[in-house]
């Protein structure tokens, strides 16, 4: 039993060894030097400076709908007014294609 205990604990370690260097959080601090650090400019792993704000970031344009553009048979503004005949629209599109 102290041996099957035993082996199941090295099991254990083995597989969920590596599992903590997937956890998110801050890269080592400043002077770390590890793989991500560099010394010659004062260390600082991770490669981001949180000490900055993020920059803005500024939405693509959204092209404008055009009002005279005919709506698929079987709908309106409000929505779907006819399942059948927009269903018999959408094959008959997919056929033409």
């Amino acid at each position: 039993m102290k041996r099957a205990a035993c082996i199941v604990s090295v099991v254990c370690l083995v597989v969920l060894g590596g599992c903590s260097g997937f956890a998110a959080g801050p890269g080592p601090g400043p002077g770390a030097g590890g793989p991500q650090g560099d010394r010659s400019n004062g260390g600082g792993g991770g490669g981001t400076d949180r000490s900055e704000p993020a920059a803005n970031v500024t939405p693509a344009p959204v092209p404008a709908v055009e009002k005279d553009r005919a709506l698929a048979p079987g709908l309106d503004e409000a929505g779907v007014t006819n399942a059948s005949t927009l269903a018999a629209a959408h094959e008959a599109a997919l056929r033409e294609t």
